[in-house]
């Protein structure tokens, strides 16, 4: 776990990190770098600040827990067969090709602000979303969800109920 007061620092790394999880409530300094969890943990909850113009998250292996306002602008990747449970927020884009599940209460809370792109199962709940673009085979099941722009390919599955999207095509 990353302690409060403490900052795990991959911004000077020659090519990002990887660790097997991340967890507590310290801060994580990416700068343009890459973090990959190889065996993230549903059980253990990151809510500590990621931080870093162009810097990514990629959850290779296991389901990682964010739930702390992240400002990192690069991408959110979720690889095939893992997963993410956001309750946080993400400045950067989401690319969900594992299983993502995104939940909120507030404006802040299960907030993606860049484009979030599926093309594997997605399930949101009072999430606040910038465009969605469901891909493929992608499910994406939307419930009291807020987004801009929903596409959906002709050979993937939406699911919308309650909320609002500014237009789905």
């Amino acid at each position: 776990d990353i302690n409060t007061t403490a900052t795990f620092d991959v911004s000077g790394t020659s090519n990002g990190t990887s660790v097997k999880d991340i967890g507590g409530s310290g801060n994580i300094s990416l700068g343009g770098k890459a973090l990959t969890l190889t065996d993230a943990s549903k059980d253990t909850v990151y809510s500590g600040v990621a931080s870093g113009s162009g810097g990514s998250i990629i959850v290779q292996g296991g389901t990682e827990s964010l739930s702390g306002a992240n400002t990192y602008t690069g991408k959110t990747v979720v690889e095939s067969g893992a997963g993410l449970n956001l309750t946080g927020s993400i400045a950067g884009v989401l690319n969900n090709d594992g299983t993502t599940t995104i939940t909120g209460t507030t404006d802040t809370t299960g907030k993606v602000a860049g484009t979030t792109t599926n093309t594997g199962t997605l399930t949101t709940s009072g999430a606040n979303l910038s465009d969605v673009v469901n891909n493929n085979t992608g499910i994406a099941t939307l419930t009291s969800t807020t987004m801009a722009a929903v596409t959906n390919s002709a050979t993937a599955t939406l699911n919308m109920s309650g909320g609002s999207a500014t237009t789905v095509t």
